[in-house]
């Protein structure tokens, strides 16, 4: 669905229209998440994506803050390598 929405906004020609995603924060990519180890590449087209957001949150209130937790490898689980 991203890939086809991506070519219908580059198909109209305007360049104030982008086209962007979500993904779930740290754990998105954090080793102990289900979703780390998925081939983004094989199924979305990243040329047709001009902005990438997060949903950052917190789980429990020890949890680190959320600057550290996306860019440490693996802080969305609290686990730090």
């Amino acid at each position: 669905m991203n890939n086809l929405i991506g070519q219908i906004i580059r198909s109209k020609d305007r360049p104030e229209l982008r086209h962007g995603i979500c993904l779930k924060g740290p754990w998105t990519f954090d080793s102990h998440s289900p979703y780390s180890g998925y081939d983004w590449e094989s199924v979305l087209d990243f040329d047709l994506v001009d902005v990438v957001g997060i949903d950052p949150y917190k789980f429990h209130s020890t949890d680190p803050s959320l600057a550290p937790m996306l860019v440490m490898p693996d802080s969305g689980a609290g686990v730090r390598r």
